[in-house]
Order: C-alpha cells, then structure tokens, then sequence
C-alpha cells in the first residue's frame, strides 16, 4: 500500500523485540510499528507518552506547545478545560504526524438477558465480580 499511495518502497525487517526498542530509542529506524494499551481510562493515558521528556516516546518529536498542554492538564482542576486542554494537544499531535494510528483494538461482546451485573471499563476490561444468573 505504501508503493501503491505513496510511491515508497518499504523494505520489511523482522527484529527481536529488545532490538527494535533500543533501535526505536536511538531513533534509528524510519519506521516502525508499536502498540499501547491504556493503563487508566483517562485521555492522558495516551497522550503524555508523546512528551519530549518522556522516555515511552521514541519518535524523536519535539513541541514545547505540546508539552506544555500536557503538564498543564494534569494540573487543571476544571474537567471542561483539562479536556481542551488535551484536545488541543491531540490536534497538535495529529497535525505534525510523529505518529500514525493504524487502526485501535476492539471487542465485540455477547451477553444473554440472564446474565446481570458485568462491568465494562472504557478502556476494555471487563468484571464479572458482581456478575449474576437472573
């Protein structure tokens, strides 16, 4: 797809996984597949990996603005404004592209009538503690 959209020839390399991170950290490679999954239903959770000070980032990407709308979100109080703030920084994020969402994991879930009381977290993890048979 990349030669068909973009004209790219894209060489494949399959790599240990402790290789491809400390290459990713030393920023050695042009591209690179990686995953995240959330640790807390928060945007956040997401979002500060991409600081410039943090060590989760390998991208190499650099925005003062960002960074600030991060810290700063974790300091606001008021919902309403802490969610700007964090939209604001996505906007940023999405605009100057030091990453590329292909595609969020899912799941589908099926559950019986009979079946009461499961908790579905936002972020995917699913309880049946207080689950029960009607």
């Amino acid at each position: 797809m990349f030669k068909d959209s973009l004209g790219v020839d894209v060489k494949l390399a399959g790599k240990e996984g402790k290789v491809m991170t400390d290459e990713q950290k030393k920023l050695q490679l042009q591209l690179s597949r990686s995953s995240f999954l959330p640790d807390f239903a928060d945007p956040i959770n997401f979002l500060d990996g991409f600081q410039s000070t943090n060590p989760f980032s390998r991208t190499g990407w650099v925005n003062p603005q960002y960074d600030k709308l991060i810290k700063d979100a974790y300091n606001e109080p008021d919902e309403a404004k802490r969610f700007k703030m964090m939209h604001d920084a996505e906007k940023i994020l999405m605009d100057e592209a030091p990453i590329l969402p292909l595609y969020f994991y899912n799941t589908a879930y099926l559950q019986s009538d009979k079946v009461e009381g499961v908790v579905r977290h936002a972020f995917g993890y699913v309880e049946f503690k207080w689950a029960d048979m009607k």
